[in-house]
C-alpha cells in the first residue's frame, strides 16, 4: 500500500514528523494487511504543544481483538523496531479496537476518544464509550505506579518508597535516555516529568472527578482546582525540565542543583500520592461497586503497605464475599502481601 502526504486525515507543522508517521503506516499496513483498524496520533504534535525533544505518541489499532496472542508480540516488536531506527523518541502503541470498551482500560480508551488526531484507516472514536466517572477516576488513580515501578525496576513499590538511585546525583531519575541532534543519546528528564505528571494526573481526578488529556492540562487543572503545598513542584517540573530544558539534563551548577532538588521533592510528593491512593483503597473496598473492588483488590499485590491493619482488616472482610471472584482476589491479594513483607523482614534482619 502506498500512503501519500495527502493521504494522512491530520498534518502536524513538522514536514518530518509528517514523513515518519507515513513510514510507520506504510511498515505497519504491509507487516498486518487488512488487519488496522486505524492510526492515531497522540500528545504534543497532536496537540501542537510540541517543543525540542517531545516524544512522537501513536495508536495502532487492531479490527477486534489480536487474532492470536503472537500477532501482538509481534506488533509490539515492529513498533520497537521503528522506535529505534527513528530521529526523535516514538512510542507507537499497539492495541486492539474490543480492548477499548474495557472498564480495565478505561484511562486509555479516553485518552483515545478525546485527546488523539485520526491519521490513516477507519475512525472509531466516536465508538469508543466515555464510561463512569468512576471508572476514570479508578484508573487514573492506578495510572503513576507504572513510571514509579520502572524508575525502580520492581514489580511491587512499598510504602514509603526510597529514591531509586541514592547514590546518582538525580536518584535515578535521568536513566531514560533521548535521541540528540548529534546522534547520540542522552539522559534524560522524561522519567521524572513522566512521575509528576501522572501523580498531578491521578490527583486532579481524584479531587475533582475531571478527565485529564495532556501534561499541561494537569498543570492547569492542579493550579486552579487544588493549589495546594504541591503546586510549586508541579509547574516546575512542567516549566523547567520540558519547557525550558526540553527534557535535558542542564550543564550549569546552579541548574543541577535546581533539577537535584526537583528530584528530591519527587520523592515526597511520590509518598503522597501513595497515601492519598491508600484513602482511595480503602474507600473502594468498603464502599465501591464489586467491579471497582476487584479491581483494587488485585491492584494491592503490586502496591504494599507493610503492616497496616486497616487494609488488613478490609481483605479479610472481602474473603467472606457472596462474590466469588472478589473473595479469591482477597485470599490472593492478603497471601502475596505476606509474601512480600516476609521477604522485607528477611533482608532487613
Amino acid at each position: 500500500m502506498s500512503v501519500e502526504p495527502d493521504t494522512l486525515a491530520y498534518l502536524t507543522e513538522h514536514p518530518k514528523i509528517n514523513q515518519i508517521l507515513q513510514g510507520v503506516i506504510r511498515v505497519f499496513e504491509q507487516s498486518f494487511s487488512g488487519r488496522i483498524r486505524g492510526y492515531y496520533l497522540q500528545g504534543s504534535f497532536g496537540n501542537q504543544s510540541a517543543t525540542t525533544n517531545s516524544d512522537l505518541d501513536m495508536y495502532v489499532i487492531f479490527k477486534g481483538s489480536f487474532s492470536r496472542p503472537a500477532e501482538a508480540t509481534e506488533a509490539v516488536n515492529l513498533s520497537h523496531a521503528c522506535a529505534q531506527i527513528s530521529p526523535v523518541l516514538l512510542e507507537i502503541k499497539p492495541g486492539a479496537e474490543f480492548d477499548l470498551h474495557r472498564i480495565e482500560h478505561t484511562g486509555i480508551a479516553l485518552n483515545f476518544k478525546y485527546s488523539t488526531q485520526f491519521l490513516f484507516g477507519e475512525d472509531i472514536r466516536d465508538q469508543i464509550p466515555t464510561f463512569a466517572p468512576g471508572d476514570w477516576v479508578w484508573w487514573a488513580m492506578r495510572a503513576p505506579q507504572t513510571s514509579l515501578q520502572v524508575i525502580r525496576s520492581t514489580k511491587h513499590l512499598i510504602f514509603p518508597l526510597q529514591q531509586p538511585n541514592t547514590q546518582a546525583e538525580f536518584y535515578g531519575y535521568d536513566r531514560q535516555t533521548i535521541p540528540c541532534a548529534d546522534g547520540a543519546d542522552c539522559p534524560s528528564t522524561k522519567w521524572l516529568v513522566a512521575t509528576v505528571g501522572w501523580i498531578t494526573t491521578a490527583l486532579v481526578a481524584y479531587r475533582t472527578g475531571q478527565y485529564v488529556g495532556s501534561k499541561g492540562a494537569a498543570v492547569r487543572l492542579y493550579q486552579s482546582h487544588i493549589g495546594d503545598y504541591w503546586t510549586t513542584l508541579v509547574e516546575q517540573v512542567y516549566e523547567q525540565c520540558r519547557n525550558r530544558w526540553h527534557y535535558l539534563i542542564p550543564n550549569g551548577a546552579e541548574e543541577r542543583k535546581i533539577l537535584r532538588s526537583l528530584c528530591c521533592q519527587t520523592l515526597e510528593f511520590s509518598n503522597y500520592y501513595l497515601s492519598v491512593y491508600r484513602n482511595f483503597v480503602l474507600g473502594e473496598l468498603s464502599a465501591g461497586t464489586s467491579q471497582h473492588q476487584l479491581l483494587v483488590v488485585r491492584n494491592l499485590a503490586q502496591v504494599i503497605y507493610p503492616g497496616d491493619q486497616e487494609i488488613a482488616k478490609a481483605l479479610q472482610q472481602l474473603q467472606q464475599s457472596s462474590h466469588e471472584g472478589l473473595s479469591k482476589a482477597a485470599n490472593e491479594a492478603q497471601e502475596q502481601i505476606r509474601q512480600v513483607t516476609d521477604q522485607i523482614q528477611i533482608i532487613e534482619s
